[in-house]
Order: C-alpha cells, then sequence, then structure tokens
C-alpha cells in the first residue's frame, strides 16, 4: 500500500509523475487510506520504506530525499545505482 500511495500522490501532479514525492507526505497518505493504517500501522511505514528502497523498488533523486515509481529523468535511479555511483566499488549486502 506504501507504493500505492507514491503511486496515487505522483498521478495527482500537474503533468503526473512529473516530480518526485517526500516521505512524509506518502506517510500521510498511506494513513488516509484506512482507520488502521492511520492509527496503527503508520508507525511501520518508515522501516518498510527503508526495505522497499534498498530492494530498488522505488527510484530516488540524488539526495535520496524524494521518491518515484518511474524515472522521471536520468538523473532518477534505484538505491543501488545511486551507492554505486557515490561509493565506487561498494558491494551491497
Amino acid at each position: 500500500m506504501l507504493i500505492q500511495a507514491l503511486d496515487d500522490l505522483q498521478v495527482e501532479q500537474n503533468p503526473p509523475y512529473s516530480k518526485g514525492v517526500l516521505f512524509v507526505l506518502v506517510r500521510v497518505k498511506y494513513g488516509s487510506y484506512r482507520v488502521s493504517t492511520k492509527l496503527i500501522f503508520r508507525d511501520l511505514t518508515e522501516p518498510i520504506w527503508t526495505i522497499l528502497a534498498r530492494n530498488d523498488m522505488v527510484y530516488c533523486d540524488k539526495f535520496f530525499a524524494r521518491f518515484s515509481v518511474k524515472r522521471i529523468d536520468p538523473s532518477w535511479k534505484l538505491f543501488s545505482e545511486l551507492v554505486l555511483e557515490k561509493y565506487p566499488g561498494y558491494v551491497i549486502d
């Protein structure tokens, strides 16, 4: 549902998928889906989001600040691509 929240936020942009979304906005959108996501599961979003990013399920800007479900332009990369660009030769375990 976190990826769905990110996708919903990007569809609302003008034009759609034109820029990334801050994690805080994803968390608020996720909390608006159901009472359970607002009251119980919202605090679990940060560790889950970290797992999603580290497993290359979302694209990040070069500062790891904004996220996208689609590659907006060539500067947007997966987590592993950004780490290898910044630290050549580093092996992600």
